[in-house]
């Protein structure tokens, strides 16, 4: 009983809590995942505003994504599911398969992921055509999640 004691002590103290209420939830996620989101990010906004030139589409970038994309967490919150589907559509270098890549994504977080579709698509660009793709293909990708298990 004692170990338990000193344990949760340890607990309270290090999680800012007084009388055994928290003060602030204990933060388990570390900055590894707000990096890797962020190189995705980066990687992503260089490649739609450079047009995909050579820089965007090096070998090293699409390395750094692969592995970005790999580092994942298993779950993975709205917003961030959100920069996934827009790479989803918009990001495609020479032979690199960044859909398939995603998708597990996608099917780990098969209800958020099926929201954050739905959002979207809710959500078109102005420029954006309901018949056109990448964006119709929104709708396939929606279906394809909810018959995925």
């Amino acid at each position: 009983m004692k170990h338990f004691t000193l344990l949760f002590a340890l607990l309270c103290l290090l999680s800012g809590s007084v009388n055994g209420q928290l003060k602030r939830p204990i933060s388990i996620t570390n900055n590894t995942e707000e990096k890797t989101i962020g190189t995705i990010s980066s990687i992503f906004r260089s490649y739609i505003k450079y047009e995909a030139d050579e820089t965007t589409e090096s070998a090293e970038k699409r390395n750094e994504m692969k592995a970005a994309i790999n580092a994942l967490p298993m779950t993975v919150n709205k917003k961030d599911l959100a920069l996934l589907i827009e790479v989803w559509m918009y990001y495609d270098p020479t032979d690199f398969p960044v859909r398939n890549m995603i998708m597990p994504i996608f099917k780990r977080n098969k209800q958020a992921g099926i929201a954050a579709i739905r959002y979207r698509i809710a959500h078109k660009k102005e420029w954006e055509t309901k018949d056109g793709a990448p964006f119709s293909e929104l709708v396939v990708l929606e279906e394809d999640l909810k018959w995925s298990k």
